[in-house]
């Protein structure tokens, strides 16, 4: 018997180390990680929980692009077209469910699940949990968080109810809008299903804008709680169904969701100011990368269709919302400052400057579930070998851009 015990210590230590030191490791030994403590299996993820559904109405959203040069539109977005489906929004109530570490993980009967990978079938779960695991999961894991997954720590608070809005693709900041704020809408409407209000988790060590976008979202920070360092228990936990959003191949729509958000917020701060331009060329210049090197010439070239150039980093968040809600026309590369299409109102368009080599279809996605006129210019990168292709900096065809604007112009958009 102590030699099973003796054998069973050795490889739970041995795994401690390995998620405590690790950094950079073959994928062969990520995967053996992955594999020893995150359940992605939507069987046995719905094994573990109690479920219910949310219903929420869901139209079919079909993707296509017809711009200006559809034939030299990079492969990224070419692939990205075709009709999709969205899902109906679900929650899964697990019981006894420890909550472990900053990205978190949950661990309830078992089973280690990755909040991303609830309702993510459609994108494979395994794919999605793997995803936020490989890019940030483990590395996040102090020795006291890989013991408590192996049930050796007791969690020092408890809650009776709570809902998680905690999710590490949370902390990015694109995501945090398109990802995570669209579940508060399940979290409203569990409430009134069940007439009762859980408990608000929200991450820990929350940005401004963050804060700011809870607040303008309807919820002051007397209404939530970050999630504690310590490992945490809650007797009846409700995790939201994950809309799983990227460029990179996996999509799930939810275009009524990401409307909701963004009326809520924008329904929350005062009309814009008027001397706010309607024409934005969204900067990078602020930025470590996919920066514009000819960005003089870029501009003046659009000035002269009357777009003013913004560095988003220089406004607060409500001053972001606010100027993207009188925007009309959006020019920019490709970058999270384009998130903020959310705000905008109809009639708006936008041309994104993609790099040639590596580009993703995010914006594109998102201008499609918004009804946004959607066009985009693939640009000349920088040869850079210590930065990825879709990165690096790009140089803009300004004959191009020209005519995009004037097509826009012209065709009254």
């Amino acid at each position: 018997m102590w030699i099973v015990e003796a054998i069973t210590k050795r490889v739970e230590n041995a795994r401690a180390a390995i998620c405590r030191r690790v950094r950079s490791v073959p994928s062969s030994i990520e995967r053996h990680i992955y594999q020893t403590f995150v359940t992605v299996d939507d069987a046995r993820i719905r094994s573990v929980a109690r479920g219910q559904t949310v219903v929420q109405p869901a139209k079919p959203v079909t993707v296509r692009y017809d711009g200006e040069f559809a034939e030299e539109v990079p492969t990224a977005i070419s692939a990205a077209e075709g009709t999709y489906t969205p899902s109906n929004r679900f929650l899964c109530e697990f019981s006894d469910v420890d909550i472990v570490g900053s990205v978190p993980i949950l661990r309830t009967d078992g089973a280690n699940v990755v909040p991303e990978a609830v309702g993510t079938l459609e994108v494979v779960p395994e794919a999605v949990g793997a995803e936020a695991w490989r890019r940030g999961t483990y590395r996040t894991l102090s020795p006291s968080d890989v013991r408590a997954l192996l049930g050796q720590v007791e969690p020092a608070d408890e809650l009776e109810t709570a809902f998680l809005l905690a999710d590490r693709r949370g902390q990015i900041f694109a995501h945090w809008f398109d990802e995570t704020l669209p579940k508060l809408r399940a979290y409203e409407a569990y409430c009134r299903t069940v007439d009762r209000d859980p408990t608000l988790i929200v991450p820990s060590d929350l940005a401004d804008w963050q804060r700011d976008s809870l607040r303008l979202m309807g919820y002051p920070s007397d209404s939530w709680i970050e999630r504690p360092e310590a490992p945490l228990h809650v007797d009846s936990l409700i995790v939201p169904s994950h809309k799983y959003r990227s460029g990179h191949g996996a999509h799930m729509p939810s275009p009524a969701n990401l409307r909701w958000v963004g009326d809520r917020i924008t329904s929350n701060i005062p009309d814009r100011q008027t001397d706010a331009p309607n024409r934005i060329y969204v900067s990078r210049e602020d930025a470590r990368r996919r920066r514009v090197v000819n960005k003089s010439e870029l501009l003046d070239t659009i000035a002269e269709f009357g777009f003013q150039s913004v560095e988003l980093s220089a406004l607060s968040f409500q001053e972001q919302v606010r100027l993207f809600a009188g925007a009309e026309k959006v020019i920019g590369p490709h970058g999270a400052g384009l998130i903020h299409l959310l705000w905008t109102q109809d009639p708006v368009s936008v041309v994104e400057l993609l790099p040639e080599t590596g580009p993703v279809a995010h914006y594109f996605l998102l201008a499609a579930e918004l009804g946004i006129s959607y066009d985009c210019l693939a640009c000349e990168t920088v040869a850079d070998r210590s930065i990825a292709p879709r990165h690096r900096d790009i140089r803009v065809d300004t004959t191009a851009v020209e005519t995009l604007v004037t097509d826009d112009d012209a065709g009254g958009r």
